[in-house]
């Protein structure tokens, strides 16, 4: 998945034949976290470019929020947007919906985030500014003009010196130019 090399001289051909069976593909990619996501952007352009030229294609990339800036800066092409969903893993000892902390999984897409409904109203709510599902806490920034919270249990706030949101506990830090969790050891 992240060099593009197939380890069997079958593999090839298998991929290449289940790409012929239909005209829309939905690609769902579920990697390793710790590997690097240039390295996976890369294979997923060899991948579109040498089988997947005739089709129409819509990506679903599993990977935890926090890496949100690397993969839409890496992913240009695929213009991937996270849904605001937590997505756990039933045989995961870290991501299992079971644990006391929330996963930090999220989808992300190039899907349209229209056609993503809450399941569970307790914690999703619809936001009609963006026209999309959003967590239950989640409050739509007009200055960003988006629901900026992906992660469901903290709430967010807009800095309008560094012109984003952030963390509530955080704040603007003239020294730095940027906002962060404060302190008093300097």
């Amino acid at each position: 998945m992240f060099n593009g090399y197939f380890f069997e001289t079958f593999g090839e051909k298998i991929l290449s034949n289940k790409f012929k069976i239909g005209e829309k593909i939905l690609i769902l990619i579920d990697p390793p976290f710790g590997g690097l996501i240039e390295c996976l952007a890369n294979s997923l352009q060899q991948i579109t470019r040498n089988y997947l030229n005739d089709h129409q294609i819509h990506w679903a990339l599993f990977f935890p929020y926090f890496n949100e800036h690397w993969i839409t800066r890496t992913f240009v092409e695929q213009k991937f947007k996270p849904a605001d969903f937590m997505v756990t893993y039933r045989n995961h000892t870290k991501f299992a919906s079971h644990k006391k902390h929330q996963s930090p999984i999220r989808i992300f897409t190039d899907l349209n985030l229209l056609n993503f409904v809450g399941i569970d109203p307790a914690n999703y709510k619809w936001c009609s500014e963006c026209s999309r599902t959003t967590f239950a806490n989640n409050r739509h920034c007009f200055e960003c003009d988006d629901c900026p919270g992906r992660d469901a249990t903290k709430g967010l706030r807009h800095c309008t010196r560094c012109d984003r949101c952030v963390k509530s506990t955080w704040n603007h830090c003239e020294k730095c130019s940027t906002c962060h969790h404060y302190n008093n050891y300097d």
